[in-house]
């Protein structure tokens, strides 16, 4: 097997595309799976090239609207309790969008634009519903 000192850029890229998980981290990411792929290009070339990191002081957090440490730490324990429903804010969404809201998303559009159904759930079969619930619970 060729070392990735004795491939091309190319040769590399194409073997990163191969594997199936670059698809998963790509998409995971918010990237296609050639820029993805490109950029672990970069850190084979580059092993000792720092990771491109943002870090942002606490003003410029508020300024783009994250929480602050008290904050999450806040929302954390009312989870523990069981009140985080009281603290989920339906923000961006109007009306209709808040009453369609599931516990996976946003609800399924009818018509030619809608997203094509949820696989089912192992163990559950297409067109049925589960006797318990999908924690097995």
């Amino acid at each position: 097997m060729p070392t990735p000192q004795s491939m091309t850029d190319d040769q590399i890229i194409a073997r990163i595309l191969e594997d199936a998980e670059t698809t998963i981290i790509a998409e995971a990411l918010g990237l296609e799976p050639a820029d993805y792929a490109a950029r672990v290009l970069h850190y084979i070339r580059n092993p000792n090239a720092d990771p491109q990191l943002d870090v942002m002081d606490a003003a410029a957090e508020k300024e783009a609207g994250m929480p602050s440490v008290a904050e999450c730490r806040q929302f954390l324990e009312k989870l523990e309790d069981g009140d985080e429903h009281e603290q989920t804010k339906f923000t961006g969404f109007d009306e209709d969008e808040k009453s369609a809201a599931t516990l996976t998303g946003t609800g399924r559009k009818k018509g030619p634009q809608a997203a094509p159904p949820l696989p089912p759930v192992p163990g559950e079969e297409t067109g049925s519903k589960p006797t318990k619930s999908r924690s097995g619970r």
